[in-house]
């Protein structure tokens, strides 16, 4: 069990204080890293940073938006001087809106962009960022959070889908680019997870459970957080060593019936 261990290491999560990135941030500090969590919400990010605190490791919690590229930089900043370095970046904030859902035909330029900037090019942002630290540490690791839909598609994910898609090729990309400064580069492709965004009033899981439809996962399985942040736990650690440049389809079976959530 010592090659899950994350001993020594500094971790980025964006996205960090809800949903799978929290359990993702959790899960690293228990298993001995220190973790700087960036997302919009003060609230929640203190709430987390208390929870990581309480494994005996350090957390650091930045207010962030990822269209915002001064934010980008003061993460990493903050990470660098405050925790020492960065070994493992987690790309797992999302921008999502019901402008740049929905039917491909009725998405405007606006939330087009703003979906690439948030999804794809704040990832490639905080890579590049990340890349510096990693190479002064020996290397490091670096987790792209994409979703099934960019594998399969699907009618009402809109310009997320296309997003996620090409998080998948960035990810190829960078793993074959920055082999050799000791920099992996992998992703995880969830299904239909439970988390605030899908358990709201007018979330996935709702809908599934008012309608009496089974979700898409075999078995009708809905997946925990902590199910993703499991499998990165083994893509970040020495354990995943030989893990690198694929990203890993955590669904419960939806890809393979060819459904996305």
């Amino acid at each position: 069990m010592s090659r899950f261990s994350l001993h020594h290491k500094v971790a980025i999560v964006t996205g960090g204080s809800k949903g799978i990135g929290r359990a993702i941030a959790l899960t690293f500090a228990e298993q001995g890293a220190d973790v700087c969590i960036a997302a919009r919400g003060r609230d929640a990010l203190d709430a987390t940073c208390e929870e990581i605190g309480r494994t005996g490791q350090r957390a650091l919690g930045v207010s962030a938006d990822v269209l915002n590229d001064l934010d980008l930089e003061r993460v990493v900043r903050t990470a660098v001087d405050d925790l020492g370095g960065v070994d493992i970046l987690v790309n797992n904030a999302i921008f999502s809106s019901p402008e740049s859902m929905g039917s491909a035909a009725k998405i405007t330029r606006e939330f087009y962009m703003k979906t690439i900037q948030g999804n794809l090019w704040a990832p490639l942002k905080l890579s590049q960022l990340c890349r510096g630290a990693m190479i002064e540490r020996g290397g490091g690791v670096i987790l792209n959070i994409s979703s099934n839909a960019g594998l399969i598609g699907d009618p009402g994910l809109g310009a997320y889908a296309h997003s996620k898609a090409a998080l998948i090729n960035m990810t190829r990309q960078l793993a074959k680019e920055w082999a050799d400064d000791g920099i992996r580069v992998a992703g995880i492709a969830p299904g239909l997870v439970r988390t605030p965004l899908t358990d709201g009033p007018r979330g996935l899981i709702s809908y599934f459970e008012r309608s009496g439809h089974s979700p898409p996962a075999i078995g009708g399985l809905i997946g925990e957080p902590e199910d993703i942040a499991s499998v990165a736990l083994l893509l970040a650690s020495p354990a995943g060593r030989y893990c690198n440049a694929m990203t890993f389809v955590v669904d419960g079976g939806e890809y393979a019936r060819g459904v996305a959530f």
